[in-house]
């Protein structure tokens, strides 16, 4: 999963007294009250009224995020802005958005029924996805397949439930929606149990001798200790082992295809070996010497591995599907390195990106949505519980300019933008964790979903997305960066 979160920052309004640990309030001066008056009395400064009209003329209005919402007309215009890309990525701010995550298995919906996109590939284990994959065509109950595959943050979201049982529903027709996975991360725990277990039965299946018991039994014992990651510290005789055990098991694989395998099984498990010499490879990083050491080379290990992945599933083992990702927007942000994150908390010139690397290898043949929102709270609670407030962006942000249009859910091309227009430059925004960054826009992401108010992931999928159109926005409510465009002229 990818460690999203809003970074820390201190007020620095000189309204606090620092005396120890605690910081005491104090009366603000004269001065201060006066700066901060137009403010107090609703005042506060409003978008540029020319870029509100702007964007109210350019972006396009999403009627609802409602998954069983099938009237997809508001959504038909994306057909041709998104074209003819092969590879769509549906990003979200943090795992902790439910609105963003509703809206995402509406668009998926749509790109499935209506541009003949038939493989969702997500930011979870490749075997895992592919065992969920498998579960969803039988008769096994939606939490107990959907938990086979993808991370707990969304196998046991109440928002993306819908999603699950709508793949369900598309099995037996002509066009069945099919998952898979683009992570060499094992996502699910219970593929600690069935992965060698499966290895060892495609082997079976040509040579018995093809990996030794002991290479087996090596095999087993490191997935067993893979799960506990802070005390994986396995002496070097111990992790060489491991890690020849595994190797073998490929070698095993590299003799298949002449014994009657087919290369497309044979293939697959060459993957998923490899994945997982990358995985036990990034977690004697993260935690050597008992110790959480993360760095950009380690995340960089991750992406670039997912890119490989992505690419092979793309090139190799689904070379006739058009693909949909359901990933963090950070995976899907290319460019990075332009971004002006004005935090020395992030850092992105040393990092690089699975979107990065994708764009570079197929350009725009890959299209992907980034996710916004202008207040609310976001949050999870399937794992361990946290919940965020939104801080109120400022006057000069895209989400207060989509604010002071009135929309409660819109939608933005960005690759179709004139060259001339205000969001090629430098805008303030928060698509990634909420942090709000300045950058070009279009130089890191090809579209953004607007949604006026996040609400949590949750289990039950409570909360207020239970109201999911569009009211008409004749009358907005008041808000300091709401601004009431003029009405034309008859």
């Amino acid at each position: 999963m990818c460690l999203t979160d809003f970074p820390a920052r201190r007020a620095s309004s000189g309204l606090y007294s620092n005396r120890g640990a605690r910081m005491i309030p104090r009366l603000p001066s004269p001065w201060t009250l006066l700066l901060l008056l137009p403010q107090l009395l609703g005042a506060a400064p409003q978008p540029d009224p020319a870029r509100v009209a702007s964007l109210k003329k350019t972006a396009i209005p999403v009627r609802s995020i409602d998954p069983e919402d099938a009237d997809f007309t508001d959504l038909l215009p994306l057909r041709r802005l998104i074209g003819q890309a092969r590879i769509v990525g549906l990003g979200e701010q943090s795992h902790g958005d439910g609105a963003t995550l509703r809206a995402k298995v509406r668009l998926v919906r749509f790109l499935h029924e209506k541009m003949g996109f038939n493989l969702l590939a997500w930011e979870s284990g490749l075997y895992d996805c592919e065992q969920m994959d498998r579960a969803l065509r039988s008769d096994v109950p939606i939490e107990q397949a959907s938990a086979t595959g993808v991370f707990r943050v969304w196998s046991r979201s109440g928002q993306v439930r819908p999603l699950f049982e709508y793949v369900r529903s598309t099995h037996g027709t002509k066009r069945p929606l099919r998952m898979t996975g683009f992570d060499m991360q094992i996502s699910s725990p219970r593929t600690y149990a069935t992965f060698a277990r499966h290895l060892f039965e495609f082997l079976d299946r040509f040579d018995a001798g093809a990996l030794s018991s002991e290479s087996r039994g090596s095999v087993q014992e490191l997935l067993l200790a893979l799960p506990r990651v802070e005390k994986y510290q396995p002496v070097p005789e111990q992790r060489q082992r491991y890690r020849a055990a595994v190797e073998r098991g490929i070698e095993g694989l590299a003799l298949s295809p002449r014994r009657g395998a087919l290369p497309r099984e044979e293939a697959f498990w060459n993957r998923a070996l490899r994945n997982l010499l990358i995985r036990e490879e990034q977690i004697r990083g993260l935690f050597e010497e008992g110790k959480f050491k993360n760095s950009p080379a380690l995340g960089n290990l991750r992406d670039r591995t997912m890119a490989e992945i992505l690419l092979w599933l793309a090139r190799e083992y689904y070379p006739k599907e058009k693909i949909i990702l359901w990933a963090a927007s950070f995976h899907l942000v290319r460019n990075q390195a332009a971004i002006d994150t004005r935090t020395l908390s992030i850092d992105y010139k040393a990092t690089e990106t699975m979107g990065n690397l994708v764009w570079k290898a197929l350009g725009e043949r890959m299209y992907t949505i980034a996710f916004t929102a202008f207040q609310g709270k976001a949050g999870a609670s399937s794992t361990t519980p946290w919940t965020r407030e939104l801080q109120t962006p400022p006057e000069d942000s895209l989400e207060a300019v989509w604010y002071a249009t009135g929309a409660t859910y819109a939608y933005l091309d960005l690759r179709k933008l004139p060259k001339d227009h205000w969001l090629r430059k430098p805008v303030l925004s928060g698509p990634l964790g909420y942090s709000l960054m300045s950058a070009a826009w279009p130089d890191h992401f090809d579209a953004v979903f607007y949604t006026d108010t996040m609400v949590p992931n949750t289990q039950d999928a409570s909360g207020p997305q239970a109201v999911e159109r569009t009211k008409p926005q004749a009358q907005p409510a008041p808000h300091p960066h709401r601004i009431m465009l003029a009405s034309p002229s008859p």
